[in-house]
C-alpha cells in the first residue's frame, strides 16, 4: 500500500504518539508479570517484602527500559505484520486457495448485482431486492475490480482495491505518486489520512503483541485465549481502518489530482475520458523521468 508519504503525523495523532506505542508492550509484560506473580505467589510475596528502596528503584528503571524497547523493536515489525495479513509471504498452496474462495465470492456477488441491477434501475426493485444489491455492490467495492488481482485476504483486497479504483479511475498509481501528492493536499487532508494511517498501524501493533501474549500460556492457559481475543479483535479493528484509509486516500485523488498535474507544469486532461491514458503518462514520468510529448502544451 501507499504508505510511504504516511510519515509525518499531526495534530492529536502526535500527541497520542508515546501512549499508541508503548501500550501494548505494556500490557504484554504487564500481563506476564501478573500471571507470574498469581503461579509464584508466596515466592513474589517474600522476595517483595525483603526489596530495598534503592532495588525497587532499580527494578522500575530496569521496567521502563525492557518495555521501551521492546516497544521500538516491535514497532520495526509492524510493516510485516500489515504484509503478511495482506496475504503476502504466504505459502504458495494456502495463498491459492485463499484466493480462490475470495473469487467465488467475487463472481456470486457479481451475478447478483447483475440479476438485480434491471429491477433497481427501473424501480421496480422490492425493498429487499433494493437492500441486497446495495449490501452486494459494498461488498463488490471492498475487492479489486480486476478478480485476477484478488488477495487472499479481507484486508488486502481492502487495501488493494482502493489502489485500483485510483488507478481505474485516473491512470494514477497511488504507490508512485502518493508521495508527491502528499506535500499537496491540505493540511485537514493530510491529518485525516495520517490519523486513519495511524489506526492502521495501531491494530497491526496490538495484533502483534496480542499474539506474542500466546507465549504466557505456560503459565497459565488464560493467556492463550486472550491471546485469541486479542488477535480477532485486533484484525477486526484493521479492517475497519484499512477501509477508511482506502476511503480517504480516493477521496485525495480525487481532490487534489489536478494540482499534481499543475505542480509538474503538465497539461490538464481536457476530459474525464483522457485522465487513465495521460494519469499512466504521468506515473510513468515520475517514476522513470520520461517526458511523453502528450504532456507538452499545443502552443509550445
Amino acid at each position: 500500500m501507499a504508505d510511504s508519504f504516511l510519515s509525518s503525523v499531526g495534530g492529536k495523532v502526535a500527541e497520542q504518539f508515546v501512549a499508541q506505542l508503548y501500550a501494548p508492550a505494556y500490557v504484554f509484560w504487564a500481563g506476564g508479570a501478573a500471571l507470574y506473580a498469581h503461579a509464584h505467589w508466596s515466592e513474589v510475596r517474600s522476595l517483595a517484602e525483603t526489596l530495598k528502596e534503592s532495588e525497587i528503584v532499580v527494578l522500575g528503571g530496569a521496567w521502563l527500559l525492557l518495555v521501551t524497547a521492546s516497544a521500538s523493536i516491535g514497532q520495526r515489525f509492524e510493516p510485516t505484520v500489515i504484509r503478511i495479513l495482506e496475504g503476502y509471504h504466504w505459502p504458495a498452496w494456502l495463498r491459492e486457495r485463499r484466493k480462490a474462495l475470495f473469487r467465488d465470492r467475487y463472481k456470486k456477488n457479481e451475478n447478483l448485482l447483475q440479476s438485480l441491477a434491471p429491477k433497481v434501475e427501473s424501480g421496480k426493485a422490492t425493498e429487499e431486492e433494493r437492500r441486497q444489491y446495495v449490501e452486494a455492490d459494498l461488498r463488490q467495492r471492498t475487492m479489486p475490480p480486476d478478480p485476477t488481482e484478488i488477495m487472499p485476504t479481507r484486508l488486502g483486497n481492502i487495501l488493494r482495491s482502493a489502489e485500483r479504483r485510483i488507478e481505474a479511475k485516473y491512470g494514477l498509481d497511488p504507490r508512485i505518486c502518493g508521495a508527491r501528492l502528499w506535500l499537496l493536499i491540505s493540511n485537514d487532508v493530510r491529518e485525516s489520512l495520517s490519523t486513519a494511517r495511524s489506526a492502521l498501524d495501531i491494530g497491526a501493533r496490538s495484533f502483534l503483541w496480542g499474539g506474542l501474549f500466546a507465549i504466557w500460556a505456560f503459565l497459565s492457559w488464560w493467556a492463550l485465549a486472550v491471546a485469541i481475543v486479542a488477535l480477532l479483535a485486533s484484525y477486526a479493528w484493521m479492517v475497519n481502518a484499512a477501509d477508511e484509509y482506502g476511503e480517504l486516500l480516493e477521496s485525495a485523488f480525487d481532490l487534489f489530482r489536478f494540482a499534481l498535474y499543475k505542480s509538474l507544469c503538465l497539461r490538464l486532461p481536457s476530459e474525464s475520458s483522457e485522465e487513465p491514458a495521460l494519469g499512466k503518462l504521468l506515473t510513468q514520468f515520475l517514476w522513470r523521468g520520461d517526458v511523453p510529448a502528450v504532456f507538452k502544451d499545443p502552443g509550445d
